[in-house]
């Protein structure tokens, strides 16, 4: 036989004994150790790949003659280190998933190893079915099934939470969905969000529309407002579904309404200092798993223009554009329903968000003061629930001597986020001149609910303006509020002395001199 196609022979004859080989090892061998061999096959491989490569200068003293063989030990050892990492990451998949399905930390025997690939290649095929639930303790209540892997007493005050929930909130997600559904659903409690089906470490929920299973952790070391968003979220998607009747959507458009809808007051805050993600990139399902390595990116912003939507077309936009989706593609029925195309929307969108991104934590210095409420109103008009430029815009329109205009903004930023309480002392500052006992008033809310002890000094001080104030002589008071020093910038202090000058204008005393005098000098004259 030819010497060529010897060499040939035996090198296909080495590739399969390795496959072979290491699909053996891959079932049983541990995975720490199959992980070692791993290690040290790549760390031999380039010795292996140096001496092969010096074989091609045909030195004298290199045993490998022949050019072929030496490309041949090129090729095997490529082949050999590929299969190697191949089926090290599969094992890998293999044991995540044994861990989150059967909720064990040991690495899984062969046999469990060999049905696990099964269900691994249903998973990444898009036809796995997860049905291990079926086996735990269940309790009916028309018109839901619950499952649960914790003892009673717990899976029963899940149970409690989900239906209080529910309950509280239907005739809300009618309004969006056109009509309540009572299509049976399965809810199943788990005990650890790692024993969730199917998902990484990061997920907390999941829906599967094939069994109309809801599949959640239980409130075990999570936030109560963040496990109930977590059951609204998944209880959605089953509306939505419902709802849908099998009409094709983008995943973005999918988790956006879940997202825009979980929070009962169906606020998203705005926040820029995430990475934007171009809409485009993840218009369909390839592209949204391609980019869930930054989730809140894409939730936070599909959750955005949902909500965006849902203020501009009303709470029936989902009604209109399903009446729309049976006879059409989705981006055709956006278009009838929003007057404008889905690209061309989006587009808008993202760019206002991309802009806000970039602008909102920019250095604003070189702006004039109409050039950045331009700038902010501009933001606010796609993203209205991006808090911080009602934030800026109240600040602006303060410096700008407007506080009936900073009173509106800081409103809408304290609507947004109601559990911040810099926003009750913002909207404070903003009535201090014009409207002190409102001034007052919503700091001490703000403070009942949430304690503060720099904003209680700001609500003793300005307290002490209202028990000092004088008719005759209304800067007095006032001006023992700057003296205390608690506006400590020179910003500060400007727009409130000029808000009192132009709201008791016609009054002069001497502290009002003493004022002006103040102000001449913070400005620079």
């Amino acid at each position: 036989m030819h010497p060529f196609l010897k060499s040939t022979g035996w090198f296909i004859l080495a590739v399969i004994l390795s496959i072979v080989l290491w699909g053996i090892l891959s079932f049983f061998i541990h995975y720490e150790v199959l992980f070692f061999l791993g290690e040290l096959g790549s760390s031999l491989a380039l010795f292996v790949v140096v001496f092969a490569i010096i074989g091609f200068i045909r030195l004298p003293f290199h045993p490998i003659k022949k050019w072929y063989n030496n490309l041949y030990l090129l090729l095997f050892t490529a082949i050999f280190i590929g299969l190697s990492m191949l089926f090290i990451g599969l094992q890998g998949a293999l044991n995540d998933l044994y861990k989150q399905q059967y909720g064990r930390t040991e690495v899984a025997g062969p046999v469990e190893r060999i049905t696990l690939v099964q269900d691994y290649f249903y998973m990444i095929s898009g036809d796995w079915h997860d049905d291990g639930y079926l086996d735990l303790p269940k309790i009916n209540k028309d018109p839901f099934t619950y499952y649960y892997n914790m003892d009673l007493a717990r899976a029963e005050e899940a149970i409690a939470d989900f239906e209080a929930m529910v309950d509280t909130r239907k005739v809300e997600w009618g309004n969006y969905f056109g009509e309540e559904f009572h299509s049976p659903v399965s809810v199943v409690f788990y005990e650890h969000p790692y024993q969730l089906p199917y998902e990484d470490s990061n997920a907390y929920g999941v829906y599967q529309p094939y069994s109309e299973s809801i599949h959640v952790p239980i409130k075990t070391n999570i936030d109560e407002e963040f496990y109930e968003r977590i059951l609204a979220h998944e209880y959605i998607h089953h509306l939505y579904f419902s709802f849908d009747g099998g009409v094709y959507a983008p995943d973005w458009l999918v988790e956006g309404v879940s997202v825009a809808l979980e929070r009962e007051e169906k606020k998203i805050e705005f926040d820029p200092r995430f990475q934007v993600v171009e809409f485009d990139a993840f218009n369909y399902e390839q592209g949204w798993d391609e980019h869930l390595a930054v989730p809140y990116d894409i939730y936070g912003q599909s959750g955005a223009i949902l909500n965006t939507l849902f203020e501009t077309i009303g709470d029936d936009f989902l009604v209109l554009l399903y009446e729309e989706m049976p006879e059409r593609e989705v981006d055709e029925a956006f278009e009838i329903v929003v007057g404008q195309s889905l690209k061309s929307y989006a587009d808008e969108f993202f760019e206002a968000y991309s802009f806000a991104n970039e602008w909102l934590f920019a250095n604003q210095a070189d702006f004039t003061a109409e050039e950045k409420i331009d700038n902010l109103e501009k933001i606010i008009k796609t993203i209205p629930n991006a808090v911080q430029a009602y934030q800026q815009l109240g600040a602006i329109y303060l410096e700008q001597s407007q506080p009936d205009l900073a009173v509106i903004a800081y409103k809408k930023a304290l609507e947004l986020d109601p559990n911040n309480i810099h926003r009750y002392y913002y909207l404070s500052t903003a009535y201090l001149v014009t409207d002190l006992e409102q001034a007052i008033n919503i700091m001490a809310e703000g403070l009942d609910s949430i304690g503060h002890n720099q904003y209680q000094s700001y609500l003793e001080l300005i307290r002490n303006i209202a028990s000092d104030y004088d008719e005759g002589n209304p800067y007095q008071a006032y001006y023992r509020f700057i003296q205390s020093g608690y506006f400590s910038s020179e910003k500060d202090m400007k727009w409130l002395i000029q808000a009192l000058i132009d709201q008791y204008g016609e009054i002069y005393t001497n502290d009002r001199e003493q004022l002006e005098i103040l102000l001449e000098e913070l400005s620079g004259e």
